[in-house]
């Protein structure tokens, strides 16, 4: 079921009492344009019985025009709303869960013109409706908005009061959003290239290669990779605040904070020993983006956590991700719909803290950042 609304506001109209004909009452029109407001038309319901048919024609033609009971049955009753249609182009555009498309004015305001909600996406073409003129075109999906969330945007700024939070976002239907210009009327359509929020960190392989230390032939065991330093909330559209607003694993691991996660926790996981043969975990780990230009106590650097037990004694391997050595010399830290892939080999101790980066020259890294499933391998020595 689609629901859509408008903006309503109702210019005021002196109405006639209804005389033996009914065909004024056609010729008044009530336009869509602006907010909602109450009017006060010369017509009292003890002035003529036939005031009653005037009013309920009134209110029913003053209704939003657009609606529908399916994707393919939409139809439009006034000829100020014109059909839009609008392309989504995203690889998980199936798992469409839920999606709402706003329009805006494209001037200096940029004031909602409306906003319609459909269920699904089916193959990524879906048919819309806004009045006829310039317009930037929101699109939103897999979110779970609230009514009531959705009725307090009156204008594009309004957006950047809606953040999606990490702990309820789900990597196998994302959080995705994206945004265009039309030129509402005549046919028009608009192409939105629908992103997700989400940005994903493998480790795809890691092994130990300890020969010449002291605890040569040691495993390291009691394995737990996580991220540490995660932005845990992001803004639908745009970037995320040049602070995060919420950081999750601030420093450490932090068992409070992974009970957050309503399923499948997104920043932790275990894994077996690690020994001198290549284990393959594949682990997916996923964060939201944190492109702060410089680390400090409100604005720290995400970092891959390799944690665990060397012959006794706890260490930690913690990683910048796409920062200094290993980045991709373009940008740095963490975009959205992006992956970073790991291939790690293990050659001495780690460091006391979580917190405290790896910087060694020793490191050797080939270094890539793909699209989110265009991923490309890296490999990291210690």
């Amino acid at each position: 079921m689609r629901k859509s609304t408008f903006p309503l506001k109702y210019e005021n109209v002196e109405i006639p009492l209804p005389s033996k004909k009914l065909d004024t009452m056609e010729k008044k029109r009530l336009i869509l344009k602006g907010r909602r407001h109450k009017t006060r038309p010369c017509l009292t319901l003890n002035n003529h019985p036939l005031a009653i048919l005037a009013v309920w024609y009134i209110l029913l033609s003053s209704l939003p025009a657009f609606y529908s009971c399916n994707r393919h049955g939409d139809t439009f009753e006034d000829t100020d709303l014109k059909e839009c249609t609008v392309c989504l182009k995203s690889a998980d555009v199936d798992k469409i869960s839920g999606l709402d498309i706003f329009f805006f004015n494209d001037d200096r305001l940029r004031k909602l013109d409306s906003w319609q909600h459909l269920d699904s996406a089916g193959s990524g073409t879906v048919e819309c409706a806004s009045r006829q003129g310039k317009k930037i075109v929101v699109a939103i999906a897999n979110a779970r908005l609230t009514d009531e969330e959705c009725r307090k945007i009156r204008s594009y700024e309004d957006l950047g009061g809606l953040h999606a939070e990490l702990q309820s976002d789900n990597p196998d239907s994302p959080i995705m959003s994206g945004e265009g210009k039309v030129s509402a009327g005549n046919g028009r359509y608009s192409e939105i290239v629908m992103e997700p929020l989400l940005c994903e960190i493998v480790l795809n392989s890691i092994s130990c290669d300890f020969h010449l230390r002291p605890y040569a032939g040691k495993m390291l065991e009691n394995v737990r990779v996580y991220l540490t330093n995660v932005s845990g909330r992001m803004p639908y559209i745009g970037h995320a605040p040049a602070a995060p607003e919420s950081i999750l694993n601030h420093g450490h691991l932090s068992d409070e904070d992974i009970r957050k996660f309503e399923g499948k926790c997104l920043i932790h996981t275990e894994m077996t020993d690690i020994g001198e043969s290549v284990v393959y975990p594949e682990i997916k780990l996923y964060c939201y983006e944190n492109l702060v230009r410089e680390e400090g106590l409100a604005t720290p650097f995400t970092r891959l956590v390799i944690e665990g037990e060397l012959d006794g004694k706890k260490t930690y391997y913690p990683l910048n991700i796409n920062r200094g050595l290993w980045s991709d010399g373009e940008s740095n830290g963490l975009a959205r719909n992006r992956s970073y892939t790991y291939d790690i080999t293990l050659t001495r101790r780690g460091v006391n803290d979580p917190d405290n980066a790896i910087e060694m020259q020793e490191v050797q890294c080939n270094f890539q950042v793909k699209p989110w499933k265009d991923k490309e391998r890296r490999t990291i020595t210690f």
